[in-house]
């Protein structure tokens, strides 16, 4: 269809890729080859058509589209501090988990995670999550009396952000972004994801040890003896506490 589409450029193209942005979810895998033909090939196509308009308005949100950018965003510390996500993916291969802590599914996920966190981080892997929460973080850290995950969360309270919008998820889903920012997968399930891991976590691991984010519970030195203490407050002040439900 979108060979179809490159060869004979039609409205119906258009009106497609528009109801496709309002109704973005994060596995619409096809997006990305749909907005690299735009561009090319239907600018001047009904040029005063307000469908162009359209398109324009919805590629603004910054949607996280597979095989595109990851689009930086503002968002809050579990202690309500405002920052940008990039301080946290940027040139790492980065694994970013959309939870709730209203959703169990997404709990257990992030659980089944952890293993997989352990034996990826010295291979080049670096995590960080993302909660969907309402009204309060009380959910959240009531659930630190229970499970400590070792990576920083962020969290973004009523949409103040719309991060999750952007996500094109309400709670669930998973991002693999590579270093230099694209996102390369969007795994549907924790096995899908262990599969990507092995393709892209090797030809990571040579730059791994000193880019590697510290946590609480890792006090590890970089080669010339110690994080700065920059590096050890922004961490230590985002580390995030999940419960099952």
């Amino acid at each position: 269809t979108l060979d179809y589409y490159k060869a004979h450029p039609m409205l119906g193209f258009l009106f497609e890729l528009d109801g496709r942005l309002k109704g973005f979810h994060f596995n619409d895998t096809s997006l990305a080859a749909m907005l690299d033909i735009y561009p090319r090939q239907y600018p001047t196509l009904y040029p005063d058509h307000p469908v162009h308009q359209r398109i324009a308005e919805q590629e603004a949100v910054g949607y996280q589209i597979c095989g595109r950018k990851y689009n930086d965003y503002d968002v809050r510390t579990m202690d309500g501090q405002q920052v940008r996500a990039s301080e946290y993916y940027k040139d790492k291969l980065t694994l970013v988990i959309c939870w709730a802590s209203w959703c169990a599914p997404c709990i257990r996920d992030a659980c089944d995670i952890i293993p997989i966190y352990n034996e990826y981080r010295n291979r080049g892997l670096n995590v960080f999550s993302l909660a969907h929460e309402f009204k309060s973080t009380d959910a959240m850290r009531k659930a630190i009396e229970r499970h400590t995950f070792p990576w920083p969360c962020l969290v973004d309270l009523d949409d103040e952000f719309g991060v999750f919008r952007k996500h094109g998820t309400q709670n669930s889903a998973l991002f693999l972004i590579d270093r230099d920012g694209t996102i390369i997968a969007v795994p549907n399930s924790v096995e899908e994801l262990k599969e990507k891991l092995e393709e892209h976590a090797g030809k990571h691991a040579d730059r791994h040890d000193d880019e590697r984010a510290p946590s609480e519970y890792d006090d590890r030195r970089d080669e010339r003896g110690k994080h700065s203490d920059h590096d050890v407050e922004h961490y230590a002040s985002s580390i995030c506490l999940l419960s099952d439900v």
